[in-house]
C-alpha cells in the first residue's frame, strides 16, 4: 500500500474512537459532546471544534495532534500504534484496454446516400405534385406572370394570397398581417419606426424572397431598390421590404381583380403618373425630382 493511501485510511479513522483511545468521556445528553483535558470537543462528521479554545480541524490526524500535542509524524505513528491498518496488498491488476475494430467508414457513407437518395425522390414526388396543382389552380397564371416568381415562389405565393378574395379588405391589411409593414410607435413627443416582429415568418419570407428577385426580372423594381440603396442610403435587406411592400399593393390589385400582372402596363402607368422611375427608365415624361431649398420634389420643368 502507498505512503499516500495509508495517510487517507489514517484520516478517516472514526473521531468517536479516537476520543476514546485518549480517554475522552462522552456527554450523557449531547452525543456529539465529548469531555477532554483540553476542553469540551464538539464532533461533526469528520470535523471537530474545541470550544474553549475556539480550534477545529477535520480528519484523525489533526484530532490526535491536538489531544495529545503531537506533531503531524509523531500523530500518524499514534495513530498506527492504535489501529491496526491492513497490510501492503498488491496492487490491482491494470485495466485492460479493449481494441474496437475500427468503424467501417464506406458502410457509413452507403447507409447516407441511400438515405439521401429516398429524400431527393420524396421531393421530387412532392415538387410534381405541388407543379400539377398550380397548373390547375385558377390563380396559377395570374401569379406566373410575377417576374422573378417561378417554380418555388408561384406556389408559395398562391398560399399567401389564397383563394378568399373577401378575406383582405385592402392591400395593407396583406402587408401588416405579413410583416412587410414596419410598425409605428409614439410616446408623447416622441415617434419611432422599427421591423415588425409578430408576424407569420414564412409569410413574411416569401413576400420578402420574390422581392429580391423581381429586382432582376423587372426595371421599375430593380429602379426602386437602387433609389433606396445610393440615395436614401437603406441597407439591402431595408430596401427589398420596402420594395416588397410596393409589390404587394400591385399584387392584391391584381388578384383582386383576378388579372395578370403586365409590366407594360405598369410602366406606362408610372409615366401617366408622371414617377420618378419613369424618368430613370427612360420613359417618355418630362417630369423629374429637382432639388428646391433642399428638398426634393416632383416638376415638370426640370431644365
Amino acid at each position: 500500500m502507498m505512503f499516500g493511501d495509508r495517510l487517507d485510511q489514517l484520516r478517516h479513522v472514526p473521531l468517536p474512537a479516537v476520543m476514546r483511545e485518549t480517554g475522552a468521556q462522552r456527554d450523557h445528553y449531547d452525543k456529539a459532546k465529548w469531555h477532554t483535558p483540553k476542553g469540551d470537543i464538539s464532533i461533526t462528521g469528520m470535523k471537530f471544534m474545541n470550544w474553549h479554545q475556539s480550534r477545529g480541524g477535520g480528519g484523525a490526524i489533526d484530532l490526535a495532534m491536538h489531544l495529545n500535542d503531537l506533531d503531524f509524524q509523531s500523530a500518524v505513528a499514534w495513530l498506527q500504534h492504535h489501529f491496526s491498518i491492513p497490510p501492503d496488498s498488491a496492487p490491482p491488476p491494470a485495466l485492460r484496454r479493449l481494441t474496437l475494430p475500427p468503424p467501417d467508414r464506406s458502410l457509413i457513407v452507403r447507409g447516407l446516400v441511400a438515405v439521401l437518395a429516398t429524400l431527393r425522390k420524396n421531393i421530387a414526388a412532392f415538387d410534381q405534385r405541388i407543379a400539377e396543382l398550380v397548373a390547375s389552380h385558377p390563380d396559377g397564371t395570374l401569379f406566373a406572370s410575377l417576374p422573378g416568381a417561378g417554380a418555388v415562389l408561384v406556389p408559395r405565393m398562391i398560399v399567401a394570397f389564397g383563394t378568399r378574395r373577401e378575406r383582405y379588405q385592402n392591400a395593407y391589411e396583406v402587408q401588416c398581417y405579413s410583416g412587410i409593414a414596419p410598425v409605428t410607435e409614439a410616446s408623447g413627443n416622441s415617434e419611432w419606426v422599427h421591423f415588425r416582429f409578430a408576424c407569420p415568418k414564412f409569410l413574411r419570407q416569401t413576400f420578402h424572397e420574390f422581392a429580391g428577385h423581381s429586382i432582376g426580372q423587372s426595371e421599375w423594381a430593380k429602379a426602386y431598390y437602387e433609389h433606396l440603396r445610393n440615395d436614401k442610403n437603406k441597407s439591402h435587406h431595408a430596401a427589398v421590404r420596402s420594395l416588397a411592400f410596393k409589390w404587394i399593393r400591385i399584387i392584391f390589385r391584381c388578384w383582386k381583380d383576378s388579372k395578370p400582372y403586365d409590366e407594360e402596363l405598369y410602366l406606362k402607368s408610372l409615366r401617366r403618373r408622371g414617377s420618378l422611375f419613369a424618368g430613370t427608365l427612360g420613359l417618355a415624361t418630362g417630369a423629374a425630382w429637382k432639388t428646391v431649398a433642399g428638398f426634393q420634389r416632383l416638376s415638370e420643368n426640370n431644365a
